[in-house]
C-alpha cells in the first residue's frame, strides 16, 4: 500500500533548500509541495489538514487577486458623488460640443453674409436645443450608471437578457 499524500505549504520538499511561503500571507499562486503524510505526522486528520491547507491557499490567492477589484466595484456602487461627477462631465462635454457646432454654423452663415448672433429666434432655438441635449445626456449617464450598478450586483448577467 502506498503512503497517502497531502499538501504542505510550509515545509521543505525533499531535495530542496527553500520552504514555501507561510500560510498567513497572501502570495502568488505556486504549485504546492506534495510530500508523504508520514513526513509531517500523518494520522487520522491528515486529509482534513490537507484540505485546510488547500483552502487557506485559495483564500490567500483570492484576497490578493480578486478582493481589490471587488472592493473598487462595490465602492462605486450606488455612489451619489460619482453619479453627480459623471453627469456634470457629460453635460460639460455636451456644452463644449454645442459651442463648437455654434461657431461652425456662425462661420458658415457668415460666408453668406448672415449674422446669427443677432437673430433672437436662432438664439432661443439654440438655447433650447443645448438645454435639451444636456438633459438628455444627463439622463443617459444616469441610466447607464444604474444599469452598471445592477450588473455589479448580478455579476454582469444582465447582458444575457438583451440577447434573448
Amino acid at each position: 500500500m502506498s503512503t497517502p499524500l497531502i499538501y504542505d505549504y510550509n515545509s521543505v520538499p525533499p531535495g530542496s533548500e527553500t520552504s514555501g511561503p507561510p500560510l498567513s500571507t497572501p502570495v502568488e499562486f505556486q504549485t504546492p509541495t506534495v510530500i508523504p503524510v508520514s513526513g509531517i505526522g500523518g494520522g487520522k486528520h491528515a486529509a482534513a489538514q490537507a484540505m485546510a491547507g488547500i483552502t487557506r491557499e485559495q483564500w490567500a490567492d483570492y484576497v490578493k487577486r480578486f478582493f481589490p477589484i471587488e472592493d473598487e466595484l462595490l465602492s462605486s456602487y450606488d455612489n451619489p458623488d460619482l453619479l453627480r461627477q459623471r453627469v456634470a462631465e457629460a453635460k460639460n462635454l455636451s456644452g463644449e460640443s454645442f459651442e463648437t457646432a455654434t461657431r461652425g454654423a456662425q462661420i458658415e452663415a457668415g460666408r453668406y453674409g448672415l449674422n446669427l448672433e443677432d437673430d433672437p429666434a436662432y438664439q432661443r432655438t439654440l438655447n433650447m436645443n443645448r438645454t435639451a441635449a444636456g438633459v438628455d445626456v444627463g439622463n443617459e449617464v444616469r441610466r447607464r450608471i444604474q444599469q452598471r450598478d445592477q450588473e455589479i450586483l448580478t455579476g454582469g448577467s444582465l447582458g444575457m437578457e438583451k440577447k434573448i
